[in-house]
């Protein structure tokens, strides 16, 4: 009888392993949801892991930070296993934000695909001056772009004189997002590139900058100056980019902003801006930074994420991302690195309105304490 009993229970229990492998495992990915074109990609990157028993459930969230104040709660409350959410798509402050009260579960860069990364550029390994350290990887990268009509605008502004003689020349036909809108403060750090000396600066703390400090009311000054030539006189701002694409499509602007290289070819593409829409960015570097995938520290299936995470950054999953058709965001891998077969997968998805890869400086985010200080001094120029 004894015999029967272990036989049951060894038989339970080797079906019990079995059984549970079969079942997917629910992965909750806070990611930002909204754009359809990235809603789309994650959603066959969902069906795509099915195949690995991973159910990749996306939590569209409009901002990041509430997901920070969810892992705070969880910390505080001594949560530290059975957190519901397992992977997180951020950068900037909010990563920074985690690494300092250790919400991060790390390092989740020894996947295996991460050898397709290369561990040698700055870019990828220093998130708005905070070192990543391993607590995040590479998902996508972005470079600061200015868009334009080129039936309107035969010779686009490449420097910040440029623009402002653009501007006011042509009124009424540029703006940028109200602040403290991510691409609105963007333009503005990258207008404070042009306008400093020692750009070295920009990579140290604020406070580091004498008070009053000078670079900023100097940008303060420069857009003061160009506020009554803005679209709509500077009285009202779009709320995102997202709102200026069918401006710049019906010519009620002729220039507008953007952090994606190929954001003007995805748009012709599907039809949203016109033929003769071309991209450019500042001769003298454009702003680029990456964003990336982290697993919080109390997340239960850690191993599971970590699968997703190396899916996602596979060639085949990051070829598909900077396909013009499907999505159009930059690559972080190093073509060099993979195989002939590999690098023909982004190859031929070029296009007369992207910005040519390495044709502008790569300048590296500003520490994500200037983001704070610049949008504080703008809310108090102009409201």
């Amino acid at each position: 009888m004894n015999i029967l009993i272990k036989l049951f229970i060894n038989v339970f229990f080797i079906y019990f392993i079995v059984h549970q492998n079969l079942y997917s495992k629910k992965i909750n990915f806070h990611a930002w949801g909204g754009s359809v074109v990235i809603n789309n990609f994650i959603s066959q990157a969902s069906q795509n892991l099915k195949k690995n028993n991973i159910d990749l459930h996306h939590t569209k969230i409009t901002d990041i930070a509430e997901t920070v104040k969810i892992l705070l709660s969880d910390k505080k409350n001594n949560n530290l296993k059975n957190g519901k959410i397992d992977l997180i798509w951020v950068n900037g402050e909010n990563f920074q934000r985690l690494k300092k009260n250790q919400l991060l579960f790390g390092p989740v860069d020894q996947i295996k695909n991460y050898t397709y990364i290369n561990r040698r550029d700055a870019s990828l390994h220093s998130d708005f001056g905070e070192p990543v350290e391993g607590l995040e990887v590479p998902w996508g990268r972005a470079q600061f772009v200015l868009i334009y009509d080129s039936q309107m605008i035969d010779k686009p502004p490449q420097t910040i004189s440029q623009l402002k003689h653009f501007i006011i020349n042509n009124p009424g036909r540029f703006t940028y997002p109200q602040i403290p809108n991510f691409h609105g403060t963007t333009f503005l750090k990258q207008l404070l590139y042009e306008m400093v000396e020692d750009k070295a600066i920009l990579q140290q703390h604020f406070s580091s900058c004498l008070s009053p400090c000078k670079p900023i009311a100097k940008l303060m000054l420069f857009l003061q100056e160009i506020h009554p030539f803005l679209w709509n006189k500077g009285k009202r701002f779009p709320k995102s980019i997202s709102e200026t694409i069918p401006m710049l499509s019906n010519r009620e602007i002729w220039l507008t902003i953007n952090f994606n290289p190929n954001a003007a070819a995805t748009n012709v593409k599907n039809g949203n801006l016109r033929d003769v829409t071309r991209t450019t960015s500042f001769m003298n570097g454009a702003i680029g930074n990456t964003h990336y995938l982290a697993i919080p520290f109390n997340s239960s299936k850690k191993s599971a994420s970590l699968q997703v995470i190396n899916y996602l950054i596979s060639p085949q999953s990051q070829a598909d991302k900077a396909n013009i058709e499907i999505w159009g965001d930059p690559t972080v891998l190093d073509l060099n690195k993979m195989s002939a077969e590999q690098q023909n997968m982004f190859l031929g998805k070029q296009s007369i309105h992207v910005l040519p890869s390495n044709k502008f400086p790569y300048l590296l985010e500003p520490h994500h304490s200037w983001t704070e200080a610049i949008e504080n001094e703008w809310l108090k120029t102009f409201n």
